[in-house]
């Protein structure tokens, strides 16, 4: 499962500056040097841009680099890069919002979006041949009602980690179908072994349970409907994927009381088998 997080212009501010930061930023990442065109002449008149990102960003690194080749390609021009220090929401709805945010995809995005709170960048795209460097999906995802309104500047990956010691000792392989997956927790089960652990405690990782599923049950459209709120969670379709997770946690497949169970509980018990190998 795939989650992007992305650089996202707001509207109603110094628009050559926002697709400048966003293009820079994004040719950094691709390793790519930016057309002469986007250049700003040497006598452009001084500018302070406000960009904010969270403290931890993974992209730190390549983001000082992007930073520093935009500042050398205009001088004139200064980033000021701010942590985080509230909800990007109050950023989005504040009557002096920053020129530029990376924040994840997500339901504030849309809401932003449909608000006309975002700068439209289908420029940058155009002069940057970003076209050809990004793959349909992620071109699709940074388009709102045809407009193209952010600039995706990386992604995440989520995925089921497994004990392949315990694997090797029951004969057990990575599953290729639902099928398989129910066979190796029956199996394990079976043998006194809680086959999964999850990091309940933590909302954020929770719900990557209910997306995979919805998304393999129902498809990622309709998820993004839903995350959107074109389609209601009382939905009989959203009802279903509950009804499946809550089938894996009734048969025993996940440890005991789970929504108190921390990341490290969590790691510690796919890892060593604390407490009843799980």
């Amino acid at each position: 499962m795939i989650h992007s997080k992305i650089i996202l212009p707001i509207a109603g501010r110094v628009a050559i500056v926002l697709t400048l930061v966003a293009l820079i930023g994004t040719l950094a990442a691709c390793g790519r040097e930016p057309e002469d065109e986007f250049l700003f002449a040497p006598d452009s008149p001084p500018v302070t841009l406000t960009y904010v990102a969270p403290n931890n960003s993974l992209f730190s690194s390549p983001e000082q680099i992007a930073i520093e080749r935009f500042q050398e390609l205009a001088p004139s021009i200064q980033v000021d890069r701010q942590s985080y220090r509230f909800n990007v929401g109050d950023y989005l709805m504040d009557e002096q919002p920053p020129d530029v945010l990376l924040m994840w995809n997500g339901g504030q995005l849309s809401s932003a979006a449909y608000q006309g709170l975002l700068a439209d960048v289908s420029e940058v795209w155009t002069q940057g041949n970003f076209t050809e460097a990004y793959g349909r999906r992620f071109r699709d995802i940074s388009r709102f009602e045809g407009t193209l309104r952010f600039v995706p500047a990386g992604f995440s990956w989520s995925g089921i980690y497994y004990n392949k010691e315990v694997f090797d000792q029951f004969g057990l392989e990575p599953p290729d179908t639902w099928e398989e997956f129910i066979g190796i927790c029956d199996t394990l089960l079976a043998n006194g072994i809680t086959p999964m652990s999850l990091a309940g405690q933590n909302s954020f990782i929770s719900i990557y349970w209910f997306e995979y599923l919805n998304m393999r049950l129902n498809g990622p459209e309709f998820h993004r409907d839903l995350i959107e709120g074109r389609v209601d969670f009382l939905d009989q379709r959203v009802a279903e994927v509950w009804e499946l997770w809550k089938s894996l946690l009734d048969r025993g497949y996940f440890v005991e009381r789970p929504g108190s169970t921390s990341e490290m509980n969590s790691m510690t018990a796919l890892i060593r088998g604390d407490g009843d190998r799980r």
